[in-house]
């Protein structure tokens, strides 16, 4: 489980309320959408889930503090943000096998190999990953998070650069993946095709507040997409 408590975020430079949440906990085995307007922070949201950004109050995943306990933390949550770190100069096979030589209990993961074969992405799996396209950086990401098995896997609008026969791949990815591992899969997506829609087991919703002077936000969740 996930457990969001009293997390608040500012602007290093003023005092405007960015992100306003107060107890709030997700249950494993969850497929998350967050939904919202533009600028709204969903993107900061998933910032502070993921430990990279500063904010108050904390965040725990499987008991684990995200403030008394920040590296055993981080080794459970994993971000897809919008700037893919990948190395330029291995390919997307090198790069599979150099993560996999990081987890000191790897298992194969039937999971990802069907993922590779059902996106497309084994076409390109021997190309340096500086000449992939943007589809397919994304897609070798996801299968390096895959990999890793995080308990929170976050995702910044996984399916914004895939074709549909990708998106079809991810979706059963994902669906898999939260099931096998007993895991969380957070996600913001402006997408309103249906079997993305349908994908969320849990729908949650950033908002502004009225009884909050600034940009501060209200955080709703529902359990019927």
């Amino acid at each position: 489980m996930l457990k969001i408590e009293n997390v608040q975020k500012t602007y290093d430079d003023s005092d405007r309320v960015i992100i306003n949440i107060s107890n709030f906990s997700i249950p494993n085995t969850s497929l998350v959408k967050i939904c919202g307007e533009n600028g709204i922070g969903k993107t900061t949201l998933l910032n502070i889930l993921a430990g990279v950004t500063s904010f108050e109050g904390d965040v725990i995943n499987k008991s684990i503090s995200c403030k008394l306990n920040y590296k055993k933390y981080l080794e459970l949550v994993y971000l897809i943000g919008n700037e893919l770190f990948l190395y330029d100069f291995l390919t997307g096979q090198e790069m599979i096998s150099f993560v996999r030589k990081l987890i000191s209990d790897f298992e194969s993961n039937q999971i990802v190999e069907i993922f590779i074969q059902e996106s497309g992405l084994y076409k390109y799996i021997s190309t340096l990953t500086k000449d992939m396209s943007l589809g397919t950086k994304q897609k070798l990401s996801i299968v390096l998070a895959m990999i890793c098995k995080p308990h929170i896997l976050l995702l910044d609008e996984p399916f914004v650069n895939l074709d549909d026969l990708s998106k079809t791949a991810l979706t059963k990815a994902l669906q898999s993946f939260v099931k096998e591992y007993n895991s969380i899969v957070i996600y913001t997506t402006h997408s309103k095709e249906k079997m993305i829609e349908n994908l969320a087991t849990h729908k949650a919703i950033l908002g502004y507040s009225d009884d909050v002077i600034g940009a501060s936000l209200d955080w709703s969740i529902s359990d019927e997409i």
